[in-house]
């Protein structure tokens, strides 16, 4: 484990607290070893983050290691198909453009993984475009008949290209330079294009109660996890509006179940007693939704 002593924080680049607690190497509710990741919490953008440097030895040892790309059918695949396709349904939804609008509109995926997601948008109203770094999932993709550019986003050049969306589903959370991620999708967004990207949230039940057996943690894959402040930290340099944002309960429906495991018992069983309610209440993940605006026009963000 390569951590750095005495580190910053990789939004406000203020100095770190001491670590709060340690996380293993963990995967959803999956436990993959026994190695220990502090966890530091930042007092000023109040991000909770680790401190660890994402070399190629970083990468083959903790993404190589289990394979995202894996469509082997277990007794689960079933339900969980129906929830990927739930879930890819509701976020075209709530993207959509308005009706009056021109189409079709150029929609792209940083971190696009299998293509599943770019394959559900219709035609008739998107241009569908990824962002692969994974060859293996690069492929998947260009078999799906879908555009799609292999490599880092932020070393891929995209021409004189725009986009009229550009979204991270749960790939900001991967990087320790978030800010330079969004602001090359600002400088490729058409104007009044929308950018909307999914994160883990650190202000839930699962992490309160759950602590380092939080379902959305993934030490060391996740390296940071936000607040409503680094929400706010992050975007109030870019010209960005502030349009909405939302917990999409309904895309894990056993992370607050998994989270508290480990918990007290009376916490953990009023909680799974009153799971319908809780979960739905809770912000375990969140989308955010910014559109691009004028810089020179002066709206105030929110």
């Amino acid at each position: 484990m390569n951590t750095i002593n005495k580190p910053t924080c990789m939004i406000c680049q203020s100095p770190l607290s001491s670590p709060i607690m340690k996380a293993s190497n963990t995967h959803g509710r999956y436990f993959l070893s026994d190695e220990k990741f502090p966890v530091y919490f930042c007092n000023n953008c109040q991000t909770y983050q680790l401190s660890i440097v994402q070399d190629p030895q970083y990468y083959a040892r903790y993404y190589n290691s289990f394979d995202y790309y894996n469509n082997q059918k277990t007794p689960f695949s079933f339900f969980s198909d129906i929830i990927d396709m739930l879930s890819f349904q509701l976020r075209i939804f709530f993207l959509s453009p308005p009706k009056k609008s021109n189409f079709p509109k150029r929609w792209l995926d940083v971190g696009a993984g299998d293509g599943k997601f770019l394959q559900k948008l219709s035609k008739r109203y998107f241009q569908p475009v990824g962002v692969e770094i994974s060859e293996k999932g690069y492929k998947k993709i260009s078999e799906k008949n879908i555009l799609c550019f292999q490599g880092d986003f932020l070393s891929l050049d995209f021409g004189d290209n725009t986009f009229d969306i550009i979204s991270f589903w749960h790939v900001l959370e991967h990087c320790n330079n978030p800010q330079k991620y969004l602001q090359k999708a600002c400088n490729l967004l058409s104007e009044n294009g929308l950018l909307v990207f999914a994160l883990p949230w650190a202000k839930s039940l699962g992490f309160s109660f759950g602590k380092e057996h939080w379902f959305h943690l993934d030490a060391p894959r996740h390296v940071w996890w936000p607040t409503q402040k680094t929400i706010e930290t992050l975007t109030h340099s870019l010209p960005l509006f502030y349009v909405k944002s939302f917990s999409p309960w309904w895309e894990y429906p056993l992370d607050l179940w998994w989270s508290v495991k480990k918990s007290p018992l009376l916490t953990k069983w009023l909680l799974r007693i009153l799971y319908p309610l809780a979960k739905i209440a809770d912000k375990e993940t969140m989308i955010f939704i910014f559109k691009k605006t004028n810089p020179k026009s002066e709206v105030p963000h929110e």
